[in-house]
């Protein structure tokens, strides 16, 4: 929108194309973290985040599942959130010739969304540590924990790690 504003073909081109991977990454990490979540679900009949805890050990796949999926959506390299965020800052950094004024907005724009991963990256540590890392705070037995549906989980991870992968090959 602001490239269309300001006349610069670049900010829109790259702005516009880092926005469609970008809702297309949130679609598949939100997809892969919700997995995730329905197994937690499944094994603990419950979601409080207060009577969780010890699941790594119980549950692997879905930890190493959750925990991509929140590198993914903290937007950190190499995975897929990263690539589109990176378009995105790299359609508001595109070295065309702008007012002082746009050249503010755009680093507040910036500043905006660097806040914003820092604080989706804390909450997702905050969250896997509680469900994965952190001891257990209730005594349930292993044979409670049902196997969760294996091939959504690892599909979803396929998907988002093909996409990285494209994203970031050079020709």
């Amino acid at each position: 929108m602001l490239g269309l504003a300001w006349g610069v073909p670049g900010l829109v081109a790259l702005g516009y194309a880092g926005g469609m991977l970008h809702i297309l990454n949130h679609a598949f990490f939100k997809c892969q973290l919700f997995y995730a979540a329905g197994c937690v679900y499944q094994a603990k009949h419950g979601v409080d985040l207060e009577r969780l805890g010890g699941l790594a050990k119980l549950m692997p796949l879905t930890a190493l599942s959750f925990l991509v999926g929140g590198v993914a959506i903290s937007a950190l390299p190499p995975f897929n959130g990263f690539a589109s965020e990176f378009l995105i800052y790299s359609g508001l950094f595109t070295g065309e010739v702008i007012g002082v004024w746009a050249k503010l907005v755009l680093a507040g724009v910036a500043t905006l969304l660097a806040f914003v991963g820092a604080v989706s990256a804390l909450s997702i540590t905050r969250a896997y540590g509680v469900i994965f890392c952190r001891p257990e705070s209730e005594a349930r037995s292993i044979a409670s924990i049902r196997s969760c549906k294996r091939t959504a989980v690892s599909k979803s991870g396929t998907v988002k790690l093909l996409l990285a992968i494209s994203c970031t090959r050079r020709p």
